[in-house]
């Protein structure tokens, strides 16, 4: 691969960082869809966890413990939109 060819494809990877995402949730509680716009992509992972429903208000809820292992109740990713530019 020549240099170039790297750089690109390094530059490639760079932007793809720079961008950012619409994710469409499903509330564990009431069911219904909500979205969260601007994710960066290092923060997908992140957003079942930390968004509260926008019809509910239900947060996720996480349980650890020696007898629960790592159980809870998480919203769902329905759908990943890259954000136009």
């Amino acid at each position: 691969m020549s240099s170039f060819r790297a750089a690109a494809k390094i530059d490639d990877c760079m932007a793809e960082k720079k961008s950012t995402w619409t994710v469409v949730l499903r509330c564990y509680d009431c069911k219904r869809r909500f979205s969260g716009a601007g994710v960066p992509m290092n923060g997908i992972a992140l957003i079942p966890q930390a968004a509260p429903c926008a019809h509910c208000a239900a947060k996720s809820v996480i349980v650890s413990g020696r007898h629960f292992g790592a159980a809870g109740k998480l919203h769902q990713i329905l759908d990943l939109r890259k954000d136009r530019a």
